[in-house]
C-alpha cells in the first residue's frame, strides 16, 4: 500500500471546491436561461467580465468593493439629475 504524502487531501479539497463552483455556475446559468432573454443574459455576462478585473471567473472582495463604489456614484449622479429636472 502506498503512503500518502499529505497533499492528496488538499488536492481533493481543491478539486471538490472547484467542482462545486462549476455546478453552482451551471445552475445559475440554467436559471438565467429560463428566466431572462438572451440579450439580458449576454448583458449580465458582459457586466460580470467588467467587474471581474483579474479574469478569475469569480468576484473577490476588492472587485465587489469597487462595484459598490461605482454603483453608489451612479445612484448619486441619478439623484443629482432628478434634482435638476
Amino acid at each position: 500500500m502506498e503512503e500518502e504524502d499529505g497533499n492528496s487531501s488538499v488536492y481533493s479539497d481543491e478539486y471538490n471546491e472547484e467542482a462545486k463552483l462549476k455546478a453552482e455556475k451551471a445552475a445559475m446559468r440554467g436559471w438565467a436561461v429560463k428566466q431572462l432573454t438572451v440579450k439580458e443574459v449576454k448583458g449580465l455576462e458582459k457586466g460580470f467580465k467588467v467587474i471581474d478585473a483579474d479574469g478569475s471567473d469569480s468576484i473577490d472582495e476588492d472587485e465587489l468593493f469597487n462595484l459598490m463604489k461605482l454603483l453608489k456614484i451612479k445612484k448619486y449622479l441619478r439623484h443629482l439629475n432628478q434634482d435638476q429636472s
